[in-house]
């Protein structure tokens, strides 16, 4: 369970005995009660339902989300691994903008992309939920901070992207 305390401004995660702190969001934070994951405002009432298998802290309105996985917990108590599931992601409202049907998901906090895959296929959108490009790469490539771009291929095409999402030579 998650509570928040206001004098200092910090949420109290207990996940499997443990408990950590971190500063609340201006999103609302994750919590968890009976497994399920979803996410409280500063007053500690739900804004987004429980619901999920796992939840990760907002980032720019967005946060990253999971059903079916299951959760490792370390011998601390602390969460350790998400295992397996389908990964998806959901505005500050609880709305899907990437539906939860991806086998992994890579939010690039230093670009506009969030990369998926699916059946070892790469995909791309930006953080608005539009697509880049299907999930139909074999590969991708980490961000090339000289030229400012990744690369997505397969054994036929590739094609590079800078961090605003558009196709460059």
């Amino acid at each position: 369970a998650s509570k928040f305390d206001r004098k200092t401004k910090m949420a109290r995660v207990c996940i499997g005995g443990a408990e950590s702190k971190q500063e609340f969001s201006s999103y609302g934070d994750p919590y968890i009660e009976g497994g399920k994951w979803g996410y409280i405002d500063i007053d500690g009432n739900p804004i987004i339902p429980l619901g999920y298998d796992y939840v990760g802290n907002f980032e720019e309105g967005i946060a990253l989300v999971n059903v079916g996985g299951i959760n490792t917990v370390s011998d601390y108590g602390y969460l350790k691994h998400n295992n397996g599931g389908k990964w998806g992601c959901i505005n500050i409202s609880g709305e899907e903008i990437i539906p939860i049907e991806y086998d992994e998901i890579h939010l690039i906090r230093a670009s506009n992309l969030i990369f998926v895959n699916v059946r070892d296929k790469w995909g791309v959108f930006n953080k608005d939920g539009r697509e880049i490009t299907p999930a139909i790469w074999d590969y991708t490539t980490s961000f090339d901070a000289e030229t400012e771009t990744y690369w997505l291929g397969n054994e036929n095409k590739s094609i590079k992207i800078n961090k605003k999402g558009e196709r460059v030579e």
